[in-house]
């Protein structure tokens, strides 16, 4: 029963933020996800700008 209203939460609190944002802005540097064969992005810092 969790896993269901988490997923819901999310969704409306998403769907709030990119109603409210116009856009987003780098807030620092990024960190590598460190991994022999997987390539991404550990932290991704951004700022919301509300529109």
């Amino acid at each position: 029963m969790g896993r269901p209203v988490s997923r819901l939460e999310m969704e409306a609190l998403l769907t709030a933020l990119v109603r409210r944002t116009e856009r987003l802005e780098p807030a620092g540097p990024k960190t590598p996800f460190v991994h022999n064969t997987l390539r991404g992005w550990s932290s991704v810092p951004l700022r919301a700008v509300a529109g």
